[in-house]
């Protein structure tokens, strides 16, 4: 029984491809969808911070143990205005464009462990952009504007990655972003204006196609 256990073994490990370091230059192009976590404080200011979808893509490119490159990410939620009788609330589009690089720190069998640091520029747009809501002293509508805003981002993650014949690669991810925004709130009867920094969660799964550069 222990030599059909230590066979299996062998024939596991044998199976398994180790790739062995490369020199050359090779350009990753990936899409991943997965799930984005918007920090809790946002829930100050009526934002909707339960669970929403992420989609990605990037290009990077590999030399060894090192990586480098461009990627796209959005999502959304929404906006609740916080009017008593009033149900509008407006979509809050988060489109993020940023550099990153990355280094593969551990690798066991065909499967590596990557860090990465990343940072670019957020664009968020309201849809709609304007909202009529009702006059409380009954004249015309009140017209609110939601203007566009752009902040910087910037973050770290870590990804499980595995390579299949050096031409194909799936990686499970973990993200985490921070950027900051002007803010206005009510506190203890006054109102508070302040710059404060928030930090959103990403986790999914990606997958990329390799070519020899």
């Amino acid at each position: 029984m222990r030599t059909i256990a230590t066979l299996a073994l062998v024939t596991v490990v044998s199976a398994t491809p180790v790739r062995a370091e490369d020199d050359g230059w090779r350009l990753g192009l990936g899409m991943g969808v997965g799930a984005s976590v918007l920090d809790p404080d946002l829930d100050d200011y009526r934002w909707d911070v339960s669970p929403a979808t992420v989609v990605d893509a990037s290009a990077s490119a590999f030399r060894g143990r090192w990586a480098a490159g461009l990627n796209a990410r959005t999502t959304a939620t929404v906006q609740a205005t916080g009017i008593p009788g009033e149900s509008a609330a407006p979509e809050v589009d988060l489109h993020m464009i940023e550099a990153h690089g990355a280094v593969r720190a551990l690798a066991w069998y065909g499967i590596e462990l990557w860090g990465n640091a990343h940072g670019g520029r957020m664009f968020l747009r309201y849809e709609p952009d304007s909202l009529y809501l009702a006059n409380p002293t009954g004249g015309a509508p009140i017209q609110v504007r939601f203007a566009p805003i752009d902040e910087w981002t910037a973050g770290f993650g870590a990804s499980l990655r595995r390579e299949f014949s050096g031409r194909f690669a799936v990686a499970a991810q973990a993200t985490n972003s921070f950027f900051a925004l002007d803010t206005s709130h009510r506190r203890n009867g006054e109102i508070v204006e302040q710059r404060e920094t928030f930090h959103n969660w990403s986790i999914g799964l990606s997958a990329s196609w390799l070519l020899e550069l």
